[in-house]
């Protein structure tokens, strides 16, 4: 057999090609490694085999340290434990059960209505269920939900209805919680799960998306249209986005590249900068006068028609009155204005407020919100009239009108009288210390 040490090929660099080698003539020691071999599973134990049996007086060359290494029964005992002991379990990832006192209502998710005073910019604004019935019609609050949850029909709907279901009784009474921007998601139809960002039909889209970034890729020198661009979209059977949503998808993936030319009325141009500068003669401009002046244009009308597409019941006053009332009468346009502007006017009251007013400068009817500080301000005709100059009220008449209809309600609902069946004799009911404040709990 070739001089060297038989474990070389075992211990690699740690056998020590210095030190002095030892030869072993005779079957003993050799049927030892031969079955230290066997344990190890290497071939070894093959090759030794074989040359025995053409020369039984075979001679092995090895070192001290590396043959007591390899024929340790300390060491064969650990290598068994190791190949013969069953694979570590794995601990399954515990799901966390839903409770409506610490879990928002819509994402399922950790909901702290407390923001932490020594890091309050780690707060997730939250707030608790406290209205028993919808504002938006006479239904139960979570009756509402549930049929909005039918209408939904998405993974999203399925989940917050299992947990609606959950709950015994109404959410007020179960301490049901929820985060502002799941509230405000939900009501906008938009889903902000993550398993939800991607749907089935999303290949396609990309794909027809692609294929409009690879044909304005082909011919740069091209100044194409909104339209175009849009039919080519629509042609690669593209149906997810929107024109609008095409045209910032193309500049978010060619960045400044991409130049994009609008104007009121008309198909937006879109071209790659370096030759719109050339067939356009464009000029870098730093006024943004022209532009601030179209952009509030533009806002207005938003603004206005987001104003009057508010529906309003004349006949009848809100009950309940809290932020989610108050925003139910505010411009989605005027909130992302007033947010952009300043973080404590992110869906604040300050912000509600001002969105209430527009909202009754441009409909010229009171919101619920109005009338509900209106009625906080007292039977003061001249400090009601003084606040209703700055919009922050209803005027004293609409105020006048609400408590004539509260009253009415209040004479027409026997039980909140205390008058039961009379049939078996006279009853006797004092009522005393009407309250007419809105959403009192007294």
């Amino acid at each position: 057999m070739e001089q060297g040490c038989v474990f070389k090929f075992k211990y690699g660099t740690e056998c020590n090609e210095n030190a002095t080698l030892s030869e072993t003539i005779g079957l003993a020691r050799i049927e030892t490694i031969i079955n230290a071999s066997k344990v190890y599973g290497d071939t070894l134990h093959v090759d030794l085999e074989t040359q025995l049996a053409e020369n039984e007086y075979l001679k092995i060359y090895y070192h001290r340290n590396c043959v007591s290494r390899y024929t340790s029964k300390t060491n064969l005992a650990k290598y068994k434990n190791n190949v013969s002991a069953p694979p570590a379990k794995r601990l399954q990832r515990l799901l966390s059960v839903f409770d409506f006192k610490l879990h928002c209502l819509y994402c399922g998710q950790a909901c702290e209505i407390n923001k932490n005073p020594k890091n309050p910019q780690r707060w997730r604004p939250a707030y608790l269920c406290r209205s028993t019935h919808s504002v938006h019609c006479d239904k139960p609050y979570k009756e509402y939900l549930l049929e909005k949850c039918h209408s939904r029909n998405d993974h999203w709907a399925n989940e917050v209805q299992s947990r609606i279901e959950g709950a015994v009784s109404d959410l007020h009474a179960v301490d049901a919680r929820y985060h502002k921007d799941c509230m405000s998601l939900s009501v906008s139809n938009r889903c902000r799960l993550e398993d939800e960002k991607v749907t089935t039909e999303q290949p396609e889209t990309d794909k027809a998306l692609q294929f409009v970034i690879e044909t304005l890729q082909a011919d740069r020198s091209r100044i194409w249209n909104s339209v175009e661009l849009f039919k080519e979209y629509q042609d690669s059977h593209g149906c997810a986005l929107t024109r609008v949503r095409l045209i910032k998808e193309l500049r978010k993936y060619f960045g400044n590249e991409l130049v994009v030319l609008s104007t009121p009325g008309y198909a937006s141009l879109i071209a790659f900068h370096k030759n719109a500068a050339l067939m356009l003669k464009m000029v870098k401009d730093d006024e943004e006068n022209d532009d601030i002046e179209s952009n509030v244009s533009v806002l207005a009308k938003h603004v206005v028609k987001e104003c009057k597409s508010l529906s309003y019941d004349k006949s009848k006053y809100q009950v309940h009155i809290n932020k989610d009332v108050a925003a139910e009468y505010a411009s989605s346009t005027v909130m992302r204005l007033l947010a952009a502007l300043s973080s404590k006017l992110d869906t604040t009251l300050p912000a509600l407020l001002i969105a209430n007013i527009i909202t009754d400068v441009i409909t010229n009817n009171p919101t619920p919100l109005q009338v509900a500080l209106g009625v906080l301000l007292g039977d003061s005709k001249k400090v009601v009239g003084h606040m209703y100059d700055y919009r922050i009220t209803c005027s004293y008449d609409e105020l006048l009108r609400f408590k004539t209809s509260a009253a009415v309600a209040a004479s027409a609902d026997t039980v909140r009288q205390g008058i039961s069946d009379s049939e078996e004799g006279l009853i006797q009911v004092v009522a005393d210390n009407f309250d007419t404040d809105i959403s009192s709990p007294n």
